[in-house]
Order: C-alpha cells, then sequence, then structure tokens
C-alpha cells in the first residue's frame, strides 16, 4: 500500500511516470534498451518553484498562456515548420531534465519547467494540504524504478509561436495504452525567454470519432487479445440508446435515481459479499460485455444506456470533453487495433445493500492506470427490472489512513475480493 498521488502536478505528471505513479504503484523493475542512458536525480538543476510562485499562480487564470485543457478537441495531429537544429536540442534538453527530475521526485522542480497555465491544471494548490507537503517533499527513485526518453521526435513550430513534439517515455512510467512506453503530444512555449512544457495531450478527437491515442495517430504497435479471448463486435451492441431528453437531464444535473456520485465514498477495503448464483454471473458478463462491444462501437449512448443515471452523471464530470465530443458525433466503430476486449470477470457478489459487485479485467485499448495486468477494476451493479445496469467502477481503494491501493495489487490472489484490505 502506498501514499496518494501526486494529483497536483496534473497531466504533465503523466508525462513522467515517477512523478505521476509516486507512490501509487508498487515499483517496478525497467530496464532501458542498450543506448538509451536514464536521467539521472542529478541532471534536475532547476530551481524550484517557490511558495511565493505556488500562490500566485494558485491566486487565478494566468495570463502568460491559453486556458489550460485547450488541447480537448484536438482533431488531428499539428502541423508546422520544422524546428531547428537549436530548438530541437533545447526541447530534447527540458525533456530530459524533467524526467530526471521525476526520477528524483521532486515536484516543485519539475513544476519549475512548467508554464503557469500548466501548473494550474488541476486547480489552486494548498500548500497546508498534507497531500501536497507529501508531494512536495523529494524523494529520488532508486536505479531499477526510473524512466526514460524513447524518442523526442517531429518537433515542431506551430503558427502560435508554440513548439510540439512527439514524445515517448518509457520505465517506471503510467502508461494508458498499450504500446510500449507512453507516447505524447507535448507543447512548449516560451515565457520570459525560457522554453517551458505548456501542455499534454494524449490524443485526438477526429470529426465523427471517439477519442484516438497519440500512439495510435503516429501508428504505434498495440496490443491483441490472448488465445482463446473474442473482442466484442460492435454489432453486440443491442440496448436503445439514451435519448437527448434523458441524457441533457442526467448530464447537467445531480440524478435522482440513485445517490450522487459525489456522495459516494471511495471503498476503504474490498467489499465482502455472498457469491452470486449462476444466473447473476451470466446477466453480469453479458452487461459487461455488451458494454465493451458499444465501447467498440464508438457509440457512448448506447455504453451509457447500460449504466444507472449517476453512472452517466459520473462519466460526464469526469471527462466532459471526451463525453461532450463523443455524444455530438454519428457513432463510428473503432478500428480493430484501438478495440478493447474482455480478459476476465470474476469474484461476483451480491452485497447486503443488494448491489452486485465483480472484479472486470479489460484488455485491449484501455485507459490502464496500472501496468501489465489490462485495466482491472471493482465494478458495481444494480438491479433495474430484468436488467443490471453498472452503477460505479473504481480501479483503486482508499484505506482509512489515506493509503491507495490498486484494485489489480489487492486482487492479485484469487478469491481476494471476500477478504478485506488491512
Amino acid at each position: 500500500m502506498k501514499a496518494l498521488p501526486w494529483r497536483s502536478l496534473g497531466v504533465a505528471a503523466s508525462l513522467v511516470g515517477a512523478l505521476a505513479t509516486a507512490g501509487v504503484m508498487s515499483q517496478q523493475t525497467a530496464t532501458p534498451p542498450p543506448g538509451v542512458t536514464v536521467p539521472d536525480p542529478s541532471e534536475c538543476r532547476v530551481a524550484p518553484r517557490t511558495e511565493a510562485e505556488l500562490r500566485r499562480v494558485s491566486s487565478g487564470t494566468p495570463g502568460a498562456t491559453p486556458e489550460p485543457y485547450r488541447g480537448m478537441g484536438l482533431d488531428a495531429l499539428p502541423t508546422g515548420e520544422p524546428a531547428d537544429d537549436t530548438t530541437v536540442s533545447e526541447v530534447e534538453a527540458i525533456m530530459r531534465e524533467i524526467v530526471a527530475c521525476g526520477n528524483a521526485g521532486d515536484l516543485n522542480r519539475a513544476r519549475a519547467l512548467l508554464t503557469d497555465a500548466l501548473v494550474l491544471q488541476r486547480g489552486p494548490i494548498d500548500l497546508a494540504d498534507p497531500e501536497e507537503i507529501r508531494a512536495a517533499t523529494p524523494h529520488p527513485y532508486p536505479e531499477g524504478e526510473r524512466s526514460w526518453i524513447v524518442d523526442v521526435r517531429d518537433v515542431l513550430i506551430l503558427d502560435d509561436g508554440r513548439i510540439v513534439a512527439i514524445v515517448t517515455v518509457a520505465g517506471n512510467t503510467e502508461d494508458p495504452h498499450p504500446a510500449p512506453g507512453r507516447t505524447q503530444l507535448v507543447y512548449f512555449a516560451r515565457i520570459d525567454g525560457r522554453l517551458l512544457i505548456d501542455d499534454v495531450i494524449d490524443q485526438v478527437v477526429p470529426p465523427g470519432e471517439g477519442f484516438v491515442y497519440v500512439a495510435d495517430a503516429i501508428l504505434t504497435p498495440v496490443a491483441t487479445p490472448p488465445a482463446g479471448v473474442s473482442i466484442p463486435e460492435p454489432g453486440e451492441c443491442r440496448v436503445e440508446p439514451r435519448s437527448d431528453e434523458d441524457l441533457a437531464r442526467i448530464l447537467t444535473a445531480t440524478p435522482d435515481a440513485t445517490p450522487s456520485p459525489f456522495d459516494r465514498s471511495r471503498p476503504e477495503a474490498l467489499p465482502t459479499g455472498t457469491p452470486a448464483d449462476g444466473d447473476t454471473v451470466a446477466r453480469v458478463e453479458e452487461t459487461v460485455r455488451e458494454f465493451v462491444a458499444c465501447r467498440n462501437a464508438g457509440d457512448p449512448r448506447r455504453a451509457l444506456a447500460l449504466g444507472t443515471d449517476a453512472y452517466a452523471f459520473n462519466v460526464r464530470a469526469m471527462n466532459p470533453g471526451m463525453v461532450g465530443a463523443s455524444l455530438a458525433s454519428t457513432p463510428v466503430p473503432l478500428s480493430m487495433a484501438r478495440q478493447v476486449w474482455v480478459e476476465d470477470v470474476r469474484d461476483v457478489m451480491v452485497l447486503g445493500d443488494g448491489q452486485i459487485v465483480a472484479i472486470v479485467t479489460l484488455g485491449g485499448n484501455t485507459r490502464d492506470s496500472y501496468p501489465d495486468r489490462g485495466e482491472v477494476s471493482l465494478m458495481y451493479f444494480v438491479r433495474d427490472g430484468d436488467r443490471l445496469l453498472i452503477d460505479q467502477t473504481f480501479e483503486y481503494i482508499v484505506t482509512p489512513v489515506g493509503e491507495i491501493v490498486w484494485v489489480a495489487e489487492a486482487v492479485a490472489t484469487p478469491g481476494s475480493l471476500a477478504t478485506p484490505a488491512s
């Protein structure tokens, strides 16, 4: 069990695995390929952001660069003029240093390499928050638990004067895409003569489609399902879609049908219950498979129809750009390289309140925050007549002392769902 993640760094932390996953996942032993040197913590030499700077940034919307999340809705890889050798060297240097700061576990030095807009992306910084204090305390990662740069390519100068590059980082990274390394669009801006990281984007949204990972957009190889596992086809998504009126009702106000998702506490331990009967297990498996089929169909209206109002509200709240863009588009089935499959549905239990819970593992083009095991989550269901609807999903639990345990770790032993975490 590990300490809370460094959420305050936001999307920039996702670029630097050691920052993004600091204290969240089990340390992963990682070895770079021949010829690649891992940035040493000593290479993080930039002066750290001071408390006064962080208070200034937190006091309002930064004006030096555009608003955070401006990359939402980017419909294609950017185009521009190839950068000169000097600019390319600057980009490579700042990328190496921020990875070094990640390996040094030094959040405030890493923040010094970001624009104000990117620092503020996750909202105001509370310097008195115990989580912030823990996050801001440097703790270098030992060798074998560090990240490195696989590639910095296609460095371009954009019309607005910013610079963009395709960057792949590997090692102890938080990677939601199954391809090796984490590939992202990294934007840079010159502020007072310094080149700073200004935005980091994992995905683009082609017209009429859902999100496409940058790794897919540049044709990075993706995973294939294991032997015996079939990918749910778009034609298996048969549920009636949510109507415009229905979506407007549940996506703009707290739902009444079930408690607000923001009133629900994340589990403090793995839930316990009574093993479900065969019919219930079959219904859970059917619901999960159809839900994945709807994802592969690029049809969020039908996917949301397989969840409660609270589930739909929560998805909208957590992914405003994704849901907004997808709901306004005509469904377009995902390419085979971007599809998802169901690897496992296990330990289906009936809880004391009548809810049903299962451990579900998805593979393929998932948003997996835990390495090497697929997207493993606790998935809760409620009965709606003769149907089961998805009500909640959790990828990790939070213990009473504020420590995070990934579900993938907590259920590593078969049957462990019935044993509360200690």
